[in-house]
């Protein structure tokens, strides 16, 4: 199964301790879709990363491969984020398109609130900057944090 990464899980070694047999594909795009940072996570102790539909819109991200035990641990982690039914991230499927054009159907996680309530803390925020470095998605950072309620997020 392949799976579509794009908040703190674009960090390799997020993904090798969650999900030790993953294989990084490629950067990847979800279209129609907008970054956002909402919720509450305890194990970040801030808001994290969630998507929301939006036309004209694209998230990018990372593309993975995951087995089936790595997609079993991935939803146990994703939907235990927060504790709340409501609140919890869910799992769908839709078409990303990698950057060479191949368009791939991957698992993706959402949360079911959607109203922004606060920017990610500084370890959220590293994990992704980590993750962007990691799968080359450097020239696509300012996109990819156009979402965060100050402009100043570091280098």
């Amino acid at each position: 199964m392949y799976y579509f990464a794009y908040g703190s899980n674009l960090s390799h070694a997020q993904m090798e301790r969650r999900c030790p047999s993953s294989v990084y594909i490629d950067i990847a795009r979800l279209d129609g879709y907008k970054l956002i940072f909402c919720g509450f996570s305890e194990r970040w102790n801030s808001a994290g990363a969630n998507i929301v539909a939006h036309d004209n819109a694209v998230v990018w991200g990372a593309l993975y491969s995951l087995s089936e035990a790595d997609q079993f641990m991935l939803d146990s982690i994703e939907a235990d984020q927060v504790p709340s039914v409501e609140q919890e991230y869910i799992r769908f499927t839709s078409h990303v398109i990698t950057r060479t054009g191949n368009k791939v159907e991957a698992g993706i996680y959402h949360s079911q609130i959607k109203e922004p309530l606060e920017n990610p803390g500084e370890s959220y925020l590293s994990a992704m900057k980590s993750g962007i470095v990691d799968c080359g998605l450097k020239p696509y950072e300012d996109i990819i944090f156009s979402q965060l309620r100050t402009t100043s997020i570091g280098t």
